[in-house]
């Protein structure tokens, strides 16, 4: 078996990706690149056999769009390889650890996915028009064309009134980067297949790459027994600017904290974990990185060959 495979949406900075791939050597790559982007923004080129092309599409921000081309090439990368862990990653991402200390931490997941999700009502997703934790981005139903939203003026269109959540599932709040395990990979596409009215519904749902495959692994009448916990740890490191609504550009002068979190111990996949842990935790990927930052990438690749303290067998974890 593949220990790991990843997945990697990307639409601009081919070079970046590019470095990114080479950052995660003998890893199976499943690459979607927008179909929108052309020329100096086109997919990286002379890439490695390891490196699977996905059928391109015109993704947008907000649409069902993008969890479609998650899906594909999860589909590829479970159908072509038997990795027990599917990392899915966006271009701008950079792995904060060697590949064979990632597989050696995920390896203490098991069937677990290492996925960020929190329970819906989320108060961080409500607004001044909809004070009720995010619910609105599921129970609107929203204009789509050709699997994305249409925003004229950058406003949203949806249809009138409201609409009830689909039979049996759990809603929750979730990071688009995520790592699934190969159980739950499987798991999710079955749900999709088996119920086309799933498909309608997010397909119709507001950013639904923060909400769809969480909230369908975690609902047992969808995917049986096991469903996703809930889990207020993160296999990635971001930072948000206040009232900002994507993570800033990091910068060499992120490099110390980056440093104490490569050197934290690692987080044990004990359930249930809640809330957010009082304590640093080691991350396992960083974003976001740009190809105009090079040297923090240098620096990330000296970063990621110290080994911290006790990173053997499960002496390392946290509890």
């Amino acid at each position: 078996m593949t220990e790991v495979a990843a997945v990697i949406l990307g639409h601009t900075d081919p070079s970046q990706a590019r470095r990114l791939i080479d950052a995660l050597p003998d890893v199976p790559v499943f690459l979607h690149w927008d179909a929108k982007s052309r020329g100096e923004d086109g997919p990286p080129d002379g890439l490695p056999a390891r490196v699977h092309a996905v059928q391109a599409r015109d993704t947008r921000l907000s649409s069902w769009s993008l969890v479609r081309a998650e899906l594909t090439a999860l589909d590829d990368a479970l159908r072509r390889t038997r990795a027990g862990h599917i990392a899915v990653l966006s271009g701008a991402d950079y792995p904060l650890v060697p590949v064979p200390e990632l597989v050696d931490a995920l390896t203490a997941w098991g069937d677990r996915s290492f996925l960020y999700n929190r329970a819906m009502p989320y108060p961080p997703w409500s607004t001044p028009r909809h004070d009720d934790g995010g619910l609105w981005r599921l129970r609107r139903r929203f204009v789509v064309r050709n699997d994305n939203v249409v925003a004229p003026g950058g406003q949203p269109l949806r249809w009138p009134g409201r609409r009830e959540l689909p039979v049996g599932l759990v809603p929750r709040a979730a990071s688009q980067w995520k790592i699934y395990s190969n159980r739950d990979g499987l798991r999710l596409l079955r749900a999709l297949d088996h119920d086309p009215a799933l498909v309608r519904f997010w397909r119709t749902s507001f950013i639904p790459d923060e909400s769809c495959a969480a909230s369908i692994l975690a609902s047992p009448d969808l995917v049986g027994n096991e469903p996703l916990p809930l889990c207020a740890a993160n296999a990635w490191h971001y930072d948000f600017p206040p009232g900002g609504d994507h993570p800033r550009t990091l910068s060499r002068d992120d490099l110390p904290a980056l440093r104490e979190l490569r050197h934290a111990p690692l987080i044990a996949p004990a359930l249930p974990i809640h809330e957010k842990p009082p304590f640093p935790y080691r991350r396992f990927f960083v974003r976001k990185v740009t190809s105009s930052a090079g040297r923090l990438c240098d620096d990330l690749d000296t970063l990621r060959d110290e080994m911290p303290p006790s990173t053997t067998g499960s002496t390392g974890h946290l509890p």
